[in-house]
């Protein structure tokens, strides 16, 4: 999707593809849908620990402009996984 870049007073503003007629600040939308993993990362034994151990885990994958984009990334980080994206 091609959005028009509106420059006012030296900021960026952007078409806001969610709200006809109305602009946000290039910063702003580029992070308006934030993509999140939560999930339990296992740790395997290693030189700096002597046993294996799990961990829950808050994860920020990207932020996006774009619900689509959002979709996409979230797409990426679900077939990146072992086991794909579980409910």
């Amino acid at each position: 999707m091609e959005l028009s870049i509106n420059d006012l007073a030296g900021v960026q503003f952007l078409e806001n593809p969610y709200a006809p007629d109305t602009l946000l600040r290039r910063d702003v939308f580029e992070r308006q849908f934030v993509v999140m993993g939560h999930g339990e990362m296992i740790f395997s034994k290693s030189s700096f620990c002597s046993q294996a151990f799990q961990e829950r885990a808050l994860v920020v994958l990207g932020y996006c402009g774009l619900i689509t984009e959002a979709w996409r990334l979230l797409t990426i980080a679900c077939l990146a996984t072992p086991l794909g994206c579980v409910h």
